[in-house]
């Protein structure tokens, strides 16, 4: 039978052994899947507390490279979710997760409709936002890359040429609309 690297540490602590330059090591182990580190980490973040008091997070911060606020996040969410319900939905990513927590008691629902309707990060925000009843942000209608042509203050024009293959037809029914406009600088490469 396979044990986990956190199962190992687990073991230890159980067996009453001191497992600090273990969950360390773990915590500083290369982990590709940035999904699977951030779990990892409130996991371990869990058993430094629970093992070594809430006085250790910022100990396990420090020697992770981690703000201590990030372990914090992540010791929230590895303790609202267990791992069978991370197992459950491991197509969506952890930012679902941090997002569907505002749900409280509706978050696993929540998840499940993530999950079946295939819920970008942003839709799944949108429709958060929707059932807590709070104000929707502006829609991104265009992110893209252009030139500056021409301005005319007296006139208030702008025209801009945006970069070549960007899709361009979401904006034709936005003609004489007023829209939020925001200009951001580009480094030539």
């Amino acid at each position: 039978m396979n044990i986990t690297p956190l199962q190992a540490i687990e073991r230890i602590l159980a067996s009453g052994e001191d497992a600090w330059e273990s969950i360390v090591t773990l915590a500083n182990s290369s982990e590709s899947d940035i999904t699977a580190r951030r779990w990892l980490i409130g996991d371990l973040g869990l058993l430094v507390q629970k093992e070594y008091g809430k006085n250790r997070l910022n100990d396990f911060a420090t020697k992770a490279n981690l703000a201590r606020s990030t372990v914090s996040q992540y010791r929230n969410l590895s303790s609202f979710y267990p791992s069978e319900v991370r197992q459950e939905f491991e197509t969506l990513s952890y930012s679902h997760f941090r997002c569907a927590m505002r749900l409280k008691e509706k978050a696993f629902s929540f998840l499940e409709d993530c999950s079946a309707n295939s819920y970008t990060v942003e839709q799944a925000q949108i429709e958060v936002t929707k059932i807590l009843g709070k104000p929707l942000p502006p829609l991104k209608l265009l992110d893209a890359q252009g030139c500056i042509q021409s301005v005319d203050l007296a006139n208030g024009l702008l025209v801009v040429a945006l970069a070549p293959g960007v899709d361009g037809l979401q904006l034709q029914g936005l003609v004489n609309q007023t829209v939020n406009v925001k200009l951001f600088e580009t480094s030539e490469d």
